[in-house]
């Protein structure tokens, strides 16, 4: 919808202190003209917006073991989920708040990856079970099936244990059990199973969690495979032991990434880089700290500055979701919240690009893009283990991100992001850990095995070396998104203090950022708006 350069705002080597808020200005305007005026746009709109990604909740909800008709029909379920979130991305739907605009294209893209994936690659109703926990009473367990929530003192009892013992139950009174599709349950009992199902990205808690993550191995006798599960993952990822550590640790990463994001719009936001993106040639001057830098040291601050960004985005917005989960009642122990990210030197440092990626990032959405993979083992197209299922496992989840952050650009506000940067950034770092696996195969075949602290030393500068170089495929297109443009905190402290432009307020959100209804042309139109 804008150029990278408008006449309006074109203020050519003169550094502009309300660039950020004059493009963001452009581009809500542009919008709400898009939608009002022209018509070729539409708002985000719950639960329309939805109706693609929620599909294949109701669908799985219903029983299919004495229902052949239905359980074919699993095929026109997966088609349905791609066509109607293919509409989302095709219509035009955004909003004119910034995050919102490019989420649409997000949600839309894993809405059709995770859907498509539990309805075709898995089979839910049959080999998919949760963790659960019932009580004894006397000589028997309590309900048919044993009662999955506790009642009275005895639930005052388990919350008290829990405190001491992260959320593990006295063996003699209580049992961990996995409980698989209730298919005799009502279809409120089914939708809870599998809504919880959906919303568990990483599958902990389930037995097809991802393995990086600390977690019950399933068939082994569960209790015991929980009280004995370990603290940490071979890839890092730690569970808390107490709710007052899990407390600590989870407000800790919030604070600071609070304070990263708060920073981060008083100071890297002001380089044009961020703000209408990267371009052939400059329309806007630098500023003035960084107009004399050479061009390799202001392309690596921009690097550090992005990588900032996203870290601090990430850690906030993946924390703050676990201290909500953590605290509703009902069952929740802490080892189903595990940290966010793994361990830097056991991932990064020992293995390399393969790491970062396969390790130490999030791995919030590994589950649904591995999925593929274990449909072709399972159908026996690929071996359960060897070379070639771990590369055509790499290539199906790199392009599978790759395809989600590009529906991100495509649904943002801007029309000048670059559909193809983000899918040939993230298959660079497939060809980056083919190539990284390569080089070290061929020096221990010239030179030996070398000492750990080489190793370390040399993962780490390919990774910072390859980072460095494909970023600006995905990091640029973030920018020509308008990504960098979006109020991270409510509330700025540091403006509070007196720092950051003049006459900015510390009240950061405005009326695009609250949810407001909707009425629509038609029915399905109308809705809560964001």
């Amino acid at each position: 919808m804008s150029p990278n350069w408008h006449p309006a705002l074109s203020h050519a080597w003169a550094w502009d202190t309300n660039l950020p808020a004059r493009y963001l200005g452009l581009y809500r305007a542009e919008f709400y003209s898009e939608v009002l005026s022209l018509g070729t746009a539409r708002y985000f709109v719950i639960p329309y917006t939805l109706f693609g990604c929620l599909l294949p909740v109701l669908y799985l909800s219903v029983p299919h073991r004495d229902r052949l008709w239905l359980r074919s029909a699993r095929f026109v379920v997966a088609l349905g989920v791609v066509l109607l979130n293919w509409e989302i991305i095709r219509s035009g739907t955004s909003s004119a708040s910034i995050a919102v605009s490019y989420a649409t294209g997000l949600v839309a893209a894993w809405g059709t990856v995770w859907g498509v994936g539990l309805v075709l690659c898995v089979d839910v109703q049959r080999g998919v079970a949760r963790v659960r926990v019932r009580e004894r009473r006397g000589g028997g367990w309590a309900g048919e099936g044993g009662a999955d929530r506790l009642t009275g003192g005895e639930e005052e009892e388990k919350k008290q244990a829990a405190v001491a013992d992260e959320g593990e139950l006295p063996p003699r009174e209580y049992e961990h059990y996995w409980e698989t599709y209730p298919e005799d349950g009502g279809f409120f009992k089914r939708l809870a199973w599998v809504w919880d199902l959906f919303s568990s990205f990483r599958g902990i808690g389930w037995n097809i969690a991802i393995p990086s993550v600390p977690h019950p191995r399933p068939g082994v006798d569960l209790s015991a495979a929980i009280s004995s599960m370990p603290l940490k993952s071979p890839t890092g990822f730690h569970r808390s032991t107490t709710y007052r550590a899990f407390l600590a640790n989870r407000l800790f990463h919030l604070a600071w990434s609070y304070i990263v994001l708060d920073l981060w719009t008083i100071t890297a936001r002001f380089d044009p880089y961020f703000v209408p993106g990267p371009s052939p040639a400059p329309s806007h001057a630098l500023p003035p700290a960084l107009a004399p830098l050479p061009a390799s040291v202001l392309s690596l601050l921009r690097s550090a500055a992005a990588a900032a960004g996203v870290l601090a985005a990430l850690f906030s917005y993946f924390n703050f979701p676990q201290l909500v989960a953590a605290s509703l009642p009902g069952y929740n122990p802490l080892w189903q919240h595990p940290s966010i990210f793994g361990s830097f030197s056991a991932n990064i440092l020992d293995r390399g690009l393969a790491g970062l990626w396969g390790g130490w990032w999030h791995q919030s959405f590994r589950l649904g893009f591995t999925l593929p993979t274990r449909f072709l083992v399972r159908k026996g197209v690929l071996l359960e283990k060897g070379t070639l299922t771990k590369l055509v496992g790499m290539f199906i989840a790199f392009l599978l991100s790759g395809i989600m952050h590009a529906a991100g650009g495509y649904t943002s506000i801007p029309e000048t992001t670059v559909i193809y940067t983000p899918v040939l950034f993230f298959m660079l770092q497939f060809v980056g850990i083919c190539l990284q696996s390569g080089l070290g195969w061929a020096v221990f075949r010239m030179i030996g095995d070398v000492p750990r602290g080489w190793k370390r030393a040399g993962n780490l500068v390919f990774v910072v070396a390859w980072m460095h170089w494909t970023n600006g495929l995905f990091i640029g297109d973030l920018s020509r998104s308008a990504i960098w443009l979006f109020e991270p905190v409510p509330f700025s402290v540091l403006r509070a203090v007196g720092l950051g432009p003049k006459g900015d307020s510390a009240w950061r959100w405005d009326r695009e950022y609250m949810p407001r209804w909707h009425w629509g042309t038609h029915w399905w139109e109308t809705g809560v708006r964001i």
